[in-house]
């Protein structure tokens, strides 16, 4: 299928939807309308890209929290890949840049506001009734082949959350972790880099940190010290 790209931070607030944005932008930048994205906003608890990329309107045919429903109560297959792939079709965005204005395809959290009150279904409930582990990241996968995607960029609910799980816990997905440089980020960060590499075999191998909102005044051995405790899980990962 068609590869994704997936931020995730422990905390709001250390710029995550903005990388997220900065990369569709750079992309948009260098390639034109020669590469196509996917771009998905599954923050449900602070849904940033469907109100700075959707406007914050109510629009769209399906949404995030559709794509877990229906694959709730039917087999997430190629057949349902290529429907839900048809009505995405319909839902574009565009991406400014200095020079150009592209269209790629956009995924909101919900259609309506109060989709989010009224949760049907959970990662959780989708994997009992698929008996696959990977099934959202693989069928998100296949809607992006569907499309002919080049790229899916995902924006992850932040903290610990089983709306997040499937995507940190799949090593194909490549990510990025990204931080402040507060205590209470970089811990939470490190302590999630080092539960997906006690869990997963390999969880961290498309794993990125980035580091943001540093503080022009703040000392090289501080900020060193900082980046040496955020590599420390990679570090286990490539010497295991």
């Amino acid at each position: 299928g068609t590869p994704i790209v997936a931020f995730h931070s422990y905390k709001g607030g250390v710029g995550r939807t903005l990388s997220l944005i900065s990369l569709a932008r750079e992309i948009s930048e260098r390639y034109g309308e020669y590469k196509k994205l996917l771009i998905i906003d599954a923050d449900l608890e602070a849904p940033g890209l469907t109100w700075m990329l959707g406007d914050g309107e109510e629009k769209g045919s399906v949404s995030y929290l559709d794509l877990l429903s229906l694959m709730h109560v039917h087999s997430a297959d190629e057949g349902l890949a290529e429907k839900i792939a048809a009505v995405i079709k319909t839902s574009n965005i565009v991406v400014e840049t200095e020079r150009l204005q592209v269209e790629h395809y956009f995924l909101p959290v919900y259609r309506r506001k109060d989709q989010v009150f009224r949760i049907f279904s959970s990662p959780e409930k989708v994997i009992q009734s698929q008996n696959n582990k990977y099934i959202i990241t693989e069928f998100i996968s296949r809607i992006g082949a569907a499309l002919h995607a080049d790229l899916i960029l995902v924006d992850l609910r932040a903290g610990v959350t089983e709306f997040s799980a499937p995507f940190l816990f799949d090593s194909r997905v490549q990510k990025f972790f990204v931080s402040s440089t507060s205590m209470q980020s970089v811990e939470g960060t490190v302590q999630i880099l080092n539960e997906i590499h006690e869990r997963e075999e390999y969880g961290l191998r498309n794993s990125k940190v980035l580091l943001t909102v540093i503080p022009p005044e703040m000392e090289t051995g501080t900020l060193i010290r900082i980046e040496d405790r955020l590599a420390l899980p990679l570090e286990k990962e490539i010497e295991s």
